[in-house]
């Protein structure tokens, strides 16, 4: 099996159906949380949606470097969230991780074996 076909199962595994890490997978568990549920925050701590967002934008910005574009996300820009303010909201969030999910898992398994020691080297980025 080539290292992108096992990056691409490993990762489906952890966002979209497998139950290797801890029994789940993030698809699984983010659709047993309710809106308000998603916005709750615990002392400092941020809330699910907040997570479930930074996840995503990671999870986007690297998708467009294997799609052929230039790496822009930058770790400041993360959490910077817009409020939600309905189940709707909360459901486009989750629907939007999932699409980038899948979109993520198909892409990373096309990734040819050779780029992998060059795709995301930048001098500015280190080893």
């Amino acid at each position: 099996m080539t290292t992108s076909n096992q990056l691409s199962n490993r990762f489906k595994e952890v966002m979209l159906s497998g139950k290797l890490i801890a029994f789940t997978n993030f698809k699984d568990q983010l659709e047993q949380v309710t809106f308000k549920e998603s916005i709750k925050k615990v002392n400092n701590l941020n809330s699910i949606a907040a997570l479930t967002f930074h996840v995503d934008y990671y999870i986007k910005g690297v998708l467009k470097v294997l799609k052929g574009g230039s790496l822009d996300i930058k770790d400041k820009y993360s959490f910077n969230m817009l409020k939600l303010s309905s189940d709707k909201d909360w459901k486009d969030l989750k629907t939007r991780l999932i699409e980038n999910s899948e979109a993520f898992t198909e892409a990373i398994g096309h990734v040819e074996e050779s780029k992998w020691q060059t795709h995301f080297e930048d001098k500015k980025h280190g080893s």
